[in-house]
């Protein structure tokens, strides 16, 4: 970037010593003619090679300078804007791969300088004036003004964010970073009376030790920055998928069961009809696993809808019930494998932040169905009439 402003900073340096050659020409009027003084850096240029003393050559290095220096400056400025123009234009260079040998030395050159001074101590804090979280030392800015240090505003990251990267290119390290500075300002809003509390949910989808790790190190890091507790599921931590809402728990238990496409829509229709008759079921919905598996068995639906009160549901009932058996197993295979960390007790509101270990590498099928009820969980502080209003950021790490 420093190599492009280069022309303009030659001009200025060069319109500046403009000063000098002017009281110069001031003082040589006042002394002789001014046809005489217009041509006396020339003269003293002469004489000065007939004259190669030191003393001599200093005394004609100061009656040329202000002619040569300014005139030298704008030269340089010229060429060096030639320079630029024939790189950017293609034309620069003996040979076709100029302009890219140059632009690829230019990369090299400022990455080195982003690295040093994001290595430097102090240089890029967690959090900056103005709510802004510092990311890291800035190479390139293009369509915007160029900054040492690039930061974005903590409230970009309500927005939908992708950071994409190889292996090692520091992605978990920016990630990291993003989340700490949020929750930093989030907090530091709050406790100014412009913000709720903050939230941060993280689902972690590779699991294994390296998100136990990662798992690890957040909590220290956001412990430093306020927060007063840090939950880490399932290892320390359960949350319970029995507080949705009944027809919103319906929903997501008949979306966590795989009911294939063509000739299985038919069985899909009765699984949905049997898992809302279960849910819903009066007088109230299930508050754990063991009490949805144990409604799902045609004599306590007959039982709990035959009251003469509900006759279409009844009517359900009995259509269903040579299925309701295998229905029955399936989630029981299913709710064994998502184990008990989302049977609870524990809500969202219990902390400030949430690292959600996912065996996605081991077992996909088992965290995909595990990030369907997180995600419906989140989903459902977020909007929540009642309970505490909190200032939600969820984060989807999967490599």
């Amino acid at each position: 970037m420093a190599a492009w402003l280069a022309p303009g900073r030659l001009r200025g340096a060069a319109a500046g010593s403009l000063i000098l050659a002017a009281v110069y020409a001031v003082a040589a009027v006042a002394r002789q003619h001014a046809a005489r003084a217009a041509l006396a850096p020339v003269r003293a240029w002469q004489h000065g090679w007939h004259q190669p003393a030191a003393l001599d050559a200093a005394r004609i290095f100061v009656a040329v300078a202000p002619a040569a220096i300014p005139a030298g400056l704008f030269l340089a400025a010229g060429l060096w804007a030639w320079r630029n123009y024939a790189v950017t234009a293609g034309i620069g260079g003996r040979m076709a791969s100029a302009p890219a040998t140059f632009d690829a030395r230019q990369w090299r050159r400022q990455v080195r300088a982003a690295q040093g001074r994001t290595a430097a101590p102090g240089a890029v804090p967690l959090l900056s004036r103005g709510g802004r979280i510092p990311v890291g030392g800035t190479i390139r800015a293009v369509a915007c003004k160029w900054k040492p240090v690039f930061a974005v505003p903590f409230t970009a990251c309500a927005r939908h964010m992708v950071i994409i990267g190889s292996s090692g290119s520091g992605k978990t390290n920016l990630m990291i970073r993003l989340w700490a500075g949020w929750f930093t300002a989030a907090l530091d809003a709050h406790y100014a009376g412009k913000g709720n509390r903050p939230l941060l949910i993280v689902l972690d989808c590779k699991g294994g030790r390296d998100a136990r790790r990662k798992a690890d190190r957040i909590r220290r890091l956001l412990h430093g920055a306020g927060a007063r507790r840090v939950a880490i599921w399932p290892d320390e931590a359960r949350v319970s998928l029995w507080d949705l809402p009944p027809a919103d728990l319906a929903v997501l238990l008949y979306q966590m069961i795989d009911t294939g496409e063509g000739n299985a829509a038919y069985y899909a229709d009765i699984l949905y009809a049997i898992t809302v008759l279960a849910v819903t079921a009066p007088p109230r919905p299930p508050h754990n696993a063991a009490i949805f598996l144990q409604r799902l068995d045609p004599g306590w639906l007959e039982a709990a809808w035959g009251d003469g009160r509900h006759p279409q549901e009844a009517a359900r009932v009995r259509a269903a019930a040579r299925h309701t058996a295998d229905i029955q197993l399936r989630y029981a295979t299913l709710l064994s494998r998502l184990g008990p960390a989302l049977d609870g007790p524990g809500t969202l509101d219990e902390a400030d932040a949430w690292y959600f270990i996912l065996e996605g590498t081991r077992e996909p099928s088992v965290a995909e169905a595990q990030a369907l009820a997180l995600t419906e969980l989140a989903a459902r502080a977020a909007t929540s009439p009642t309970g505490p209003q909190r200032a939600i950021l969820l984060v989807l790490r999967v490599a």
